[in-house]
């Protein structure tokens, strides 16, 4: 369907997920499309969250041509309603490939999108997310999602390296917070450390895969 005629989202014919998010202004599209290049996650206001991993494809909308770039993404976390917080997902984009890159350069030059897509950071959104800061969560993947938040939401690599690596005091095998870090100290122009962490990230990823296939070997049939 063309971009005036698709709804904010949907269900494409081969059963996958879809999101349209329009931009308000040339701007917008440059610092979102920044921010994929850059970081590889974005935060979509989002009443009703999505499972873990669920595919998305993600529809951006020039706001001068109505022309449409399609990106794929899958949900690395759904940010429920309450607490302060503001609902919705974030959503994990796959690797570009050089051409990919690209096109996404070229197509527009960032934040605010209308309803059903991303938002600029406001005075609120921060404030919010320091006190969380300063009063962190128990368990490492909470840590690791308020890093991931600090990153994407309000663009802080600083902060979200400090919140990351207190996830992985908790657990030292803490896959986002590895992820995360990797991201953060690419974006500080550390690219040493970011290469540490995202060869750790990518050793933890492989274990993880390698223990499923094993238990899956031995495991009885149904």
């Amino acid at each position: 369907a063309a971009a005036a005629e698709r709804p904010a989202e949907g269900i494409d014919p081969d059963g996958t997920p879809f999101v349209v998010l329009r931009a308000e202004t040339r701007e917008d599209v440059e610092l979102l499309t920044t921010r994929v290049r850059r970081t590889g996650r974005i935060f979509m206001r989002r009443d009703q969250g999505m499972p873990y991993g669920t595919a998305v494809r993600v529809i951006l909308v020039h706001p001068d041509s109505d022309s449409e770039l399609v990106a794929h993404a899958k949900v690395a976390r759904t940010v429920p309603a309450g607490e302060g917080r503001r609902p919705g997902i974030h959503l994990q984009f796959e690797p570009l490939a050089e051409d990919e890159e690209t096109r996404l350069s070229r197509f527009g030059r960032g934040s605010r999108l209308k309803s059903g897509g991303y938002e600029p950071v406001d005075a609120t959104q921060v404030a919010e997310l320091d006190a969380r800061s300063q009063n962190l969560p128990e368990s490492a993947e909470e840590r690791a999602e308020l890093g991931w938040s600090l990153l994407t939401e309000i663009e802080d690599p600083a902060r979200a390296a400090d919140v990351f690596l207190e996830a992985l005091a908790v657990d030292p095998h803490c896959a986002a917070a590895h992820c995360g870090l990797s991201v953060a100290y690419a974006l500080r122009g550390e690219v040493a450390r970011a290469y540490a962490f995202a060869r750790a990230w990518h050793e933890i990823e492989r274990s993880g895969r390698d223990q499923a296939e094993a238990a899956a070997a031995v495991a009885p049939p149904p």
